[in-house]
């Protein structure tokens, strides 16, 4: 579908996958499960959605020139940053103001860039439906995993009648809930796991960024006149930090009455902990998952990964060890949910060079 315009979200840090991932080198620079890192793999992906000059990327100033040397053939204007981070909000209006200067009315495909996806054809497939659905509706699509447990650390959406085969009215969103919860909408059939990939027209996603987030929007509408001029960047840079931050589930679509889901048929993941790293990576025979120089005695289940010395585990099991030479993270693969309050307790005490 070469006129899709693909947008990957690549500014976040990823903090539960500290020590590992740090502001200089986040998340989405990691190769977590295979040989490729994620934003690579989410490339590829997108690489059979839209032509190089058709895929945009959002992202940190700190990331750009790394992102140009990884995919040089991205023209340099689509590699965007933002100033500050404002939540998804903000950033997928960032750019949508871009692509609706260039490309009026244009349909958007929206990506994070570290998650995992598998059946790359059924994913393609998918996201054409959804982009052939957002331009003939005035619909905002997103696309919903079917469940197959009662995750803690997912959003999930609650579906309502079909509007297209596949395709279903919103009837609810859902936070990440409690093991109950999660077991209730398991049982219910009727709720998806919120994959956070988005699909619409610009135009009408900026009327609901107008509608729904006046401030985020009238910050957007900003910008857009500035896109392509030679004041760009410093409009950019005074004006996206008065953006309130907001993410785009939280601040549109669950205010909007117009959200529409696709079931999705390929295996998902946000990768979002090292348990779901776990979960997603090939395993020895004692169900250890081991990077780098590592010896086992009567250990199993567990994650463990370092290259700067030698690693011994002995009599445990469902751990996660993480050497990066300057730092060691040991966890219960079943607690990683929580890794991200050591980066808030080193950002209180202001410990930057672990960060």
């Amino acid at each position: 579908m070469s006129s899709l315009k693909s947008v990957i979200m690549a500014g976040g840090i990823g903090a539960r996958f500290w020590p590992l991932s740090r502001r200089d080198n986040p998340k989405q620079f990691l190769s977590l499960t295979g040989s490729l890192s994620l934003i690579e793999e989410t490339m590829n992906r997108v690489r059979r959605l839209s032509d190089p000059e058709d895929i945009y990327i959002i992202t940190s100033q700190k990331y750009t020139d790394r992102l140009q040397g990884l995919f040089s053939d991205i023209p340099a204007a689509n590699i965007i940053y933002e100033p500050v981070q404002r939540n998804t909000a903000p950033c997928i209006g960032l750019a949508a103001a871009v692509i609706q200067k260039r490309s009026p009315g244009s349909v958007m495909a929206v990506f994070p860039a570290d998650h995992l996806i598998g059946n790359e054809k059924a994913f393609t497939t998918c996201v054409v439906e959804a982009a052939q659905i957002a331009t003939e509706r005035d619909v905002l699509v997103t696309i919903g995993v079917e469940p197959d447990r009662p995750e803690t650390g997912y959003g999930y959406i609650q579906t309502a009648g079909e509007i297209n085969p596949g395709c279903r009215r919103v009837r609810t969103f859902a936070e990440k809930p409690n093991l109950a919860t999660a077991q209730r909408f398991l049982e219910s059939g009727d709720f998806l796991w919120n994959a956070g990939i988005f699909i619409w027209r610009t135009d009408f996603f900026v009327e609901n960024l107008r509608k729904h987030l006046e401030e985020v929007h009238d910050v957007i509408e900003e910008i857009q006149e500035a896109v392509d001029t030679p004041d760009f960047n410093s409009v950019l840079q005074q004006a996206f930090p008065r953006s309130p931050s907001v993410s785009v589930d939280h601040g549109i679509l669950e205010k909007s009455t117009q959200v529409a889901v696709i079931h999705a048929d390929f295996p998902w993941s946000d990768v979002g902990t090292w348990q779901e790293a776990y979960l997603r990576s090939q395993k020895d025979t004692d169900d250890n998952v081991i990077q780098g120089e590592v010896i086992t005695v009567n250990s199993t289940g567990s994650y463990v990964q370092g290259d700067k010395r030698l690693i011994a585990l002995v009599g445990v099991k469902d751990v996660v060890v993480i050497d990066t030479g300057d730092a060691i993270l040991v966890a219960d693969r079943n607690k990683v949910q929580d890794v991200g309050k050591v980066v808030e307790l080193l950002r209180d005490e202001e410990r930057t060079e672990y960060l």
